[in-house]
């Protein structure tokens, strides 16, 4: 913002210039501030489907009256699954970045 203040800025001492100065540095901001949320919200959505999809995995096989052993059993199933759900969705952080860092820079162009 800085950078773009002293590029902008001819040192007018016009305070709705400078104003508008302030921003059109902003836009740059505000853009890349929701390219992150997007993202990040999408990520976090997935992850929530598929923990979603792990819960309703063990619920489809609880019946009545269920021995205390088949609870636990449908337990660790379910940890077991979110465990591979969190794996799976870290391994996609990197590519996650990628995508952003590559917004990001066609949004300066």
């Amino acid at each position: 913002m800085a950078e773009c203040m002293s590029s902008k800025h001819n040192h007018s001492s016009n305070s709705a210039f400078t104003q508008q100065c302030v921003q059109r540095c902003q836009v740059a901001t505000n853009q890349a501030s929701n390219v992150m949320q997007q993202e990040m919200g999408q990520f976090q959505n997935r992850v929530q489907r598929s923990m979603m999809s792990c819960q309703d995995e063990a619920n489809d096989h609880v019946v009545p009256n269920m021995s205390q052993q088949k609870i636990d059993s449908l337990q660790l199933q379910m940890e077991k699954c979110g465990g591979k759900v969190i794996q799976n969705h870290i391994s996609l952080l990197p590519n996650i970045e990628k995508k952003i860092e590559a917004t990001l820079r066609n949004l300066k162009n």
